[in-house]
């Protein structure tokens, strides 16, 4: 009899092992699996936000290059400085935005960022001059961009910014 209780002791073990065992590689594969959806819908948060980034930028340039041809020293409505702070302010509210954050965060958006930073630190007046290889840059970036998926986004912006650069 206890050659008997000492086999059944045992099986029980080995079941309460393997069942361990089993239970922990089931966990491992869902935690697996919502990390990499997680992951995913990070990825897909950050692209989506570079793209808001670009299009913002190349509105950006494109109103400040009105303002600019537009800009008469002296006797203009706008002076040099208000034109630069209108891009300067814009650029401040983007970095308080998560989008901004979660570009910052990326691994993969290390160009963009030195792209933007660069941009953005330099005075608008100048960006013709000293910041060609960032304008197009973003001019490429958003060329590559689906146009439906940025539409309503691009419209809004664009006429936001047409009231803010009057």
């Amino acid at each position: 009899m206890n050659g008997t209780w000492m086999w059944v002791v045992l099986g029980v073990l080995i079941a309460i092992v393997i069942g361990f065992l089993l239970m922990s590689a089931i966990l491992d594969r869902k935690k697996h699996k919502k990390l990499k959806i997680e992951n995913d819908r990070f990825k897909k948060i950050a692209n989506e936000a570079r793209g808001q980034v670009a299009i913002l930028v190349n509105v950006l340039i494109s109103k400040n290059e009105i303002k600019l041809k537009e800009f008469v020293p002296s006797v203009g409505k706008l002076k040099m400085s208000d034109i630069n702070n209108l891009a300067r302010d814009e650029f401040s509210k983007l970095e308080m935005t998560e989008g901004y954050k979660t570009i910052k965060n990326d691994e993969t958006a290390k160009e963009f960022l030195e792209h933007y930073t660069s941009i953005s630190k330099e005075k608008s007046n100048n960006w013709a001059k000293k910041n060609k290889a960032d304008i197009e840059y973003f001019r490429k970036f958003e060329d590559g961009l689906e146009k439906e998926e940025y539409k309503i986004y691009t419209k809004n912006l664009k006429s936001r910014l047409t009231r803010k650069y009057k």
